[in-house]
Formats: structure tokens, sequence, C-alpha cells
């Protein structure tokens, strides 16, 4: 069987942060190639690739806040976006995306 698997065009901080705090879902609005939703609905986190960078910059004080802002929404459970994502399976998985405190991973 074929595990489903999704590339995040948007809200990597958002995965990151489930993942973190080992969430095993995360709300989603699934695009077609066209950019047409297709559905709303929760999905795996081990199931999201990340085609757009390797890891999260937090190098600077605005970065690491900006992801300690999303973080820590995700963790009191405020409402955050639905990620944005299109099924393919190119990229990291979200495990593998590290946050970066020097700003040198490509």
């Amino acid at each position: 069987m074929n595990e489903e698997t999704f590339e995040i065009i948007d809200g990597v901080r958002r995965a990151k942060s489930h993942e973190l705090l080992g969430r095993t879902i995360i709300p989603a609005e699934i695009i077609d190639e066209e950019g047409n939703t297709v559905e709303w609905r929760d999905v795996p986190v081990d199931s999201l690739r990340v085609t757009t960078k390797s890891s999260i910059d937090v190098s600077t004080q605005k970065d690491w806040e900006r992801f300690m802002k999303t973080f820590n929404q995700v963790k009191s459970n405020s409402p955050t976006p639905p990620i944005l994502i299109t099924p393919g399976d190119k990229g990291r998985k979200i495990r593998d995306i590290q946050l970066d405190p020097t700003g040198d991973a490509k």
C-alpha cells in the first residue's frame, strides 16, 4: 500500500511546530496543480514533504521570534490557518527539517 504524501506550499513553520510537539495530524487545504482547492482535511504530519528549504532559518531575533510565535500558537491550540499542500512526494520529510540558528543551511 502506497502512503499518501503531500508537498507543503505554505506552512512549514506550522508543520514543524506540530511535529516538534508530537502532534500526528495537521489541518490542511489540499490544492491541485492548477491551484484549485480539492478539499480541506486533517493530514498526517508524517505525510508532509518540504521542497522549498532544507531548514528553518532562526538565525536572527526576528526569525526566532517568528518561529516561536507560530510554535506557541500551535502549542496553546490557538487557531492557525490550515497549511497549504499539494499531492506529491518530492522533498524532505518534515521531521528532517531542522531549525538553523546560523542561517548557513541551504
